[in-house]
């Protein structure tokens, strides 16, 4: 047909020209100047802004009322679709202790492979690098950590309180990032405490140490030129 344009219209109730109590779309092709009377309103609506408002509260209030509060337990479906919910996040509870662990390996690796080439070469840069792969794998613990925070939450809303959105995994991304959204609240657990900030002590302890002792004196030279003595027969 090629239409010049397209009306798509789901009518609802007889002052909507429903005829049949069934759900049905009308797919109306359109051209200019065609037989389709204008039944948009007019431009200018006479609402007043007052009754605009209530309208938008009314819509407003109906949508969020219309949200599920949870699942249907009596329901087979949706039983089914919440034991899924809970694979969904374990899954991602799993995903983020083990980012967790693997931040934590990986620092203790590098962090002592720069102490130990800053002890070999007497050089205390590489020992403050050690000290800074300490605090960029202890931000992104943290991160790790935090995210797992909010799986469990959405975890015991779900096993718990039964008053998730079905299916929904909002409750697992950030929302609203405060302004210093790295500090501190990120850095308050246990586990971020007690694994860096030993290592990060001894570290600092060791640079400490080799900024007031300094690059160690070499060695003169002690060794004597050989002395050769001609003797004539």
């Amino acid at each position: 047909m090629q239409p010049e344009g397209l009306n798509v219209i789901q009518s609802n109730g007889s002052a909507a020209t429903q005829t049949v109590n069934h759900l049905h779309v009308h797919v109306l092709p359109r051209w200019a100047n065609d037989a389709v009377l204008d039944f948009w309103p007019t431009p200018n609506p006479t609402w007043s802004t007052a009754e605009l408002d209530a309208m938008r509260s009314a819509l407003d209030a109906a949508v969020a009322t219309s949200k599920p509060a949870g699942y249907d337990m009596t329901s087979e479906q949706d039983r089914e679709d919440r034991r899924k919910h809970v694979d969904l996040i374990s899954a991602a509870i799993a995903r983020m202790a083990a980012s967790s662990a693997a931040a934590k390996g990986w620092s203790v690796t590098l962090a002592g492979a720069a102490f130990g080439v800053a002890l070999v070469r007497d050089s205390w840069p590489f020992i403050a690098l050690g000290i800074l792969v300490l605090v960029s794998f202890a931000a992104l613990d943290a991160r790790y950590l935090n995210a797992e925070r909010r799986a469990r939450k959405v975890y015991n809303s779900i096993a718990d309180d039964n008053t998730v959105v079905p299916l929904s995994m909002k409750g697992l991304a950030t929302e609203g990032r405060p302004s210093r959204w790295w500090w501190p609240n990120h850095f308050r657990n246990w586990s971020i405490w007690l694994f860096y900030a030993p290592l990060a002590v001894v570290g600092g302890v060791l640079l400490v140490i080799a900024l007031i002792a300094g690059p160690e004196a070499q060695p003169a030279d002690t060794k004597s030129p050989t002395e050769t003595h001609s003797q004539k027969p």
